[in-house]
C-alpha cells in the first residue's frame, strides 16, 4: 500500500495529522525496540551495566527526534518511511539544532489542555501543530508514504514483548534450576565425605569402649579401617557424580 495523495509537482504538500501520528507511532515503536536489546544486553554486565544500560536509554529518547530532524535526511526513520520531513518554515531548508531541540521542547506545551498542540496541525493552513508555530517549522511531504513498511515496524514492538520476555524469564528458571542442582550434587558429595569422618569417629569410640589401655597395634588397627572406609567412601561419591553427569547428559 503506497499513500501518494499529495505527492508532485506543483504547489508544496504538507503532512497532515494522522501521517504524523503514524510517522510518531513508528518512530516510539524503533526505540523501544532498540531499547529493549539495549536494556537486555546490559543485564548481563551487573550494576555498572544496568547503570550504563538506563543512560543510554535515556539519552537515545532525549536526543533521537531532534538530532535526527536537524541531521541532512531532515527526519526521524519513522518520517523518512511515510515521505515526510521538517524543514523551516520561511526558507524550507534543513533546519539548526537549536532549532530542532526548541521544536521538541516546544511539544511540551502542544501537550497540554488534551494535547490540543497536535490536534491544530489537521487543522492550519500549512499543517502546523503548535510546536511548529514556535519554532517556524514545517513539515512537508517528499516522497510517497510506505504505510505497510510503518505499521509493520510498530507490529514488531508489540509483538516483541509477547515473545521475548517468556524467552528470558525462561532462561533465567533453566539457569536458577541448574545452580540448583549443581549445589544439591556438591551437598551430596559433601555429605558422604561427612559420612565418612564420622565412620571413623564411631570406630574410634567402639575401640576406646572395648579396651581399658590403648596398645600399638590398636592404632594400626585404625588407621588401617580408616583408610578402608575412605577409598570405599570416596569410590561411593565419585559413582554418584558420574551417575549424575550421564542422567543430565
Amino acid at each position: 500500500m503506497t499513500d501518494q495523495a499529495g505527492v508532485g509537482a506543483g504547489a508544496q504538500q504538507y503532512g497532515g495529522f494522522w501521517i504524523r501520528f503514524l510517522a510518531y507511532v513508528t518512530d516510539s515503536a524503533i526505540l523501544f525496540i532498540a531499547s529493549s536489546v539495549v536494556i537486555v544486553a546490559a543485564t548481563f554486565l551487573g550494576d555498572a551495566g544496568a547503570f550504563a544500560g538506563a543512560l543510554m536509554v535515556f539519552l537515545l529518547a532525549l536526543l533521537y527526534w531532534p538530532l535526527m530532524q536537524a541531521s541532512a535526511r531532515q527526519a526521524t526513520f519513522g518520517k523518512q518511511l511515510l515521505g515526510l520531513k521538517v524543514a523551516h518554515g520561511s526558507t524550507g531548508e534543513r533546519i539548526s539544532i537549536l532549532r530542532s531541540f526548541g521544536r521538541e521542547l516546544g511539544k511540551i506545551v502542544s501537550s497540554a489542555v488534551f494535547s490540543l498542540g497536535f490536534i491544530i496541525a489537521g487543522f492550519t493552513r500549512r499543517k502546523q501543530a503548535l510546536h511548529d508555530l514556535m519554532a517556524s517549522t514545517v513539515v512537508v511531504r517528499e516522497a510517497p508514504a510506505r504505510i505497510v513498511a510503518a505499521l509493520a515496524v510498530s507490529v514488531a514492538a508489540i509483538v516483541l514483548p509477547i515473545v521475548a520476555v517468556p524467552m528470558l524469564i525462561g532462561g533465567a528458571m533453566v539457569g536458577m534450576l541448574m545452580s540448583a542442582m549443581g549445589d544439591l550434587q556438591q551437598g551430596q558429595v559433601r555429605g558422604v565425605l561427612l559420612w565418612n569422618v564420622w565412620g571413623q569417629v564411631d570406630a574410634a569410640r567402639e575401640l576406646i569402649a572395648s579396651r581399658r589401655t590403648f596398645q600399638p597395634e590398636d592404632l594400626k588397627g585404625l588407621v588401617g579401617s580408616y583408610k578402608r572406609r575412605r577409598r570405599l567412601r570416596i569410590g561411593d561419591a565419585h559413582l554418584f557424580v558420574s551417575s549424575h553427569r550421564c542422567s543430565s547428559g
